[in-house]
């Protein structure tokens, strides 16, 4: 039968579970000072009864003049009544909550931190709030400065001279600005999340790919049917195309097209850009005309040079097949010019100058 262990070995016993005690609760307390996240609990009294270093060092008092106190004596009226808010809902739900929410450091400065919290209870049935908080400022102001540029750059978009589309990667319409709409016809709250090619029919009057899908996806069929197309700089495409569904004669563009990248380097769309051409392409083909016109009659001017013949009585011409022709018909032929007919001065006296009207007459031809 064993013997009962003595007083000093109990004694001694107890002292050796108060220091495994007191190693394991530091052991525990040194894995939680090390965690840089804010780690805290709070009594249903919503005092901290623990706080890490993290904790102390945002608040900018040491551990024991925290433990007891609540936030109303440490922040700002307004910051508190949201913080003691939030511990109530968990409190009373006995759920896990999710928060952001605002914070004053010793230094004065607001941050924005993730909060978590959710309920334990020991063996007694007491309630405590176990919250754990991450420093989410520079992501938010990341988050922030990334919607400022977007916002920006989607304002430059939009108040670009030149009609301009972007698409995402699936094809659908991200940006749809305001002279494009000016030239469609369409507001962007009727085109923007559309995609399969619906940004095509107003210029096809179909939906089909277009420069802007080229760019994201070669196509020779489709290339063919613009009047020119190129590659610059590898990704970068410029054409000009005819829509014969703009206008009453149809409309000429010139466009411009290049593939969006993310800060990674991934392709996730394509922007284009068009300019309506019209008025120069019609004066182009205007002046190509009058050109061939002019050509058509330098060429008929040049059949006048050389040695005619001519006859010296009744000036007629002989053509080169040997027929005599009066030399107004010859040259009205090869000159495209209309004659008309009237009588010199000498040729008026030798005709009528016997004649006593013409003698008389004001308006005879001078000599």
């Amino acid at each position: 039968m064993e013997s009962k262990p003595s007083y000093a070995e109990l004694e001694q016993r107890v002292k050796e579970l108060e220091n495994e005690l007191q190693t394991k609760e530091q052991f525990f307390n040194n894995i939680l000072n090390q965690i840089p996240d804010i780690i805290f609990v709070k009594d249903d009294s919503h005092r901290w009864v623990m706080l890490n270093e993290a904790s102390c060092n945002l608040l900018g008092h040491p551990r024991d003049q925290l433990i007891g106190k609540t936030d109303y004596d440490f922040h700002s009226k307004e910051q508190a009544d949201v913080f003691w808010e939030k511990d109530n809902e968990v409190l009373y739900s006995e759920s896990l909550t999710v928060n952001e929410e605002l914070i004053t450091n010793a230094q004065g400065v607001v941050r924005t931190i993730l909060t978590k919290k959710s309920v334990f209870k020991d063996d007694n049935g007491n309630k405590f709030i176990v919250g754990i908080s991450h420093d989410i400022t520079e992501k938010k102001q990341a988050e922030q400065a990334l919607a400022d540029s977007q916002r920006r750059l989607a304002d430059i978009i939009e108040f670009l001279p030149d009609p301009t589309c972007v698409i995402d990667i699936e094809g659908r319409v991200v940006a749809w600005n305001r002279a494009m709409e000016k030239l469609s016809g369409i507001k962007k709250e009727e085109i923007l999340g559309k995609g399969d090619y619906a940004y095509s029919v107003p210029f096809y009057g179909e939906p089909r790919p277009t420069l802007i899908d080229l760019v994201l996806k070669p196509d020779r069929d489709y290339e063919k049917q613009y009047l020119s197309i190129k590659e610059i700089n590898g990704d970068l495409f410029a054409s000009v195309a005819f829509s014969s569904s703009l206008g009453i004669d149809g409309r000429y563009f010139e466009g411009t097209a290049g593939k969006l990248y993310d800060s990674e380097g991934n392709v996730v769309g394509a922007i284009e850009t068009v300019r309506d051409i019209t008025a120069m392409k019609r004066a182009e083909q205007e002046r190509e005309r009058l050109i061939s016109e002019l050509q058509d009659a330098l060429a008929n001017v040049r059949t006048l040079k050389g040695l005619l013949p001519i006859c010296s009585a009744c000036k007629k011409i002989r053509d080169d097949k040997g027929y005599w022709t009066r030399i107004e018909a010859y040259i009205k032929r090869h000159a495209e010019v209309d004659f008309s007919h009237s009588l010199c001065p000498e040729c008026a006296e030798k005709l009528y100058g016997h004649e006593d009207w013409f003698k008389k007459r004001e308006d005879k031809p001078k000599k």
